[in-house]
């Protein structure tokens, strides 16, 4: 319904400049990407100007760099060309520029289960397009992202999205928009069919392991939490998985100025307990973690990453 309203709203009104940067970055995410090693040293500076013609703050300083010699290329996409244990990683935009930690954690976490890890070349999915109402631009951006998809398909290899709110738009919103994808699992799902296939490795770890989910993942995926507890179950691991509501990060609602009152107090309202307790917690969302870094000082990191962890000691 709100996307519904903004493309009818901005075919009749200009839209806001905070609005269209937004977006600019978005569209042309793919070639901020390949300009990072130039970008990188003048990014803090960016990211504050951005923030400034945008009203926000609190925007990503860093600009990540993923690991050289696993990003797919066109030649790969066959099938037999990769080993069978590959899992192939669809990137969001976000994650692919602004979140390094959860790339080198989601590699060492899967490498240390058994599997070799491939990313596929970042396209925007359309998201921050679909959200502003901005209807062409998104079927642009969806239409070449469905065909590399499908082109990743046809080596007949899992493909995982690591962001929750990525993997849900592209069940929910691809689907609504009429885009047949092929299955794109969130770690978790396919992990817990695997522990059904194979024996996982062991770990040594006394105390229960608290997870949180990311709001639109829990909804969407009520059995989310289960499926984590039975994947580090097999690793011989104890999960809780307490229900939470939404962090107040909620996408750019967080970043802007005008609503960080309001963001802090979602956060307050059952995340923060979490984050000021001494258990190990984990958090399945990018707007998760860097919020509950943004406002308790504390960062939970990655389940895959803290899987990692726990079978290198």
């Amino acid at each position: 319904m709100r996307q519904a309203f903004m493309a009818d709203y901005f075919k009749r009104h200009r839209r806001p400049l905070a609005d269209r940067l937004v977006m600019m970055a978005e569209r042309f995410s793919p070639a901020i990407m390949g300009l990072v090693p130039f970008l990188a040293p003048v990014w803090p500076i960016a990211s504050k100007l951005g923030g400034w013609l945008t009203e926000s703050q609190d925007l990503p300083r860093h600009l990540a760099r993923l690991p050289q010699g696993l990003q797919l290329r066109e030649e790969d996409l066959h099938p037999g060309h990769l080993p069978e244990n590959t899992l192939i990683i669809a990137q969001d935009w976000f994650t692919a520029l602004f979140d390094g930690a959860v790339q080198w954690q989601s590699i060492a976490g899967l490498r240390a289960l058994g599997y070799n890890v491939r990313f596929l070349p970042m396209r925007p999915g359309g998201k921050v397009a679909l959200s502003l109402g901005d209807t062409a631009g998104f079927r642009r951006m969806a239409d070449a992202f469905s065909r590399q998809l499908q082109a990743a398909a046809t080596t007949g290899l899992p493909i995982i999205a690591l962001e929750p709110a990525f993997a849900m738009m592209l069940r929910q919103d691809y689907a609504k928009a009429g885009f047949a994808l092929p299955p794109v699992f969130l770690p978790q799902e396919f992990l817990a069919v695997e522990v059904d296939r194979r024996d996982f490795p062991k770990a040594n770890h006394d105390s229960p392991i608290k997870l949180l989910s990311h709001c639109t993942e829990a909804t969407a995926l009520p059995q989310t939490g289960m499926l984590w507890k039975k994947v580090f179950g097999a690793m011989g691991l104890k999960t809780n998985t307490p229900s939470t509501g939404c962090c107040g990060m909620a996408g750019l609602f967080g970043h802007q100025r005008r609503h960080q009152p309001m963001s802090r107090r979602l956060l307050d309202l059952s995340w923060r307990s979490h984050m000021e307790s001494e258990d190990t917690t984990v958090a399945t969302g990018y707007s998760c973690r860097y919020q509950a870094k943004r406002f308790s000082g504390t960062q939970p990191g990655h389940p895959l990453g803290l899987i990692a962890d726990l079978l290198s000691k």
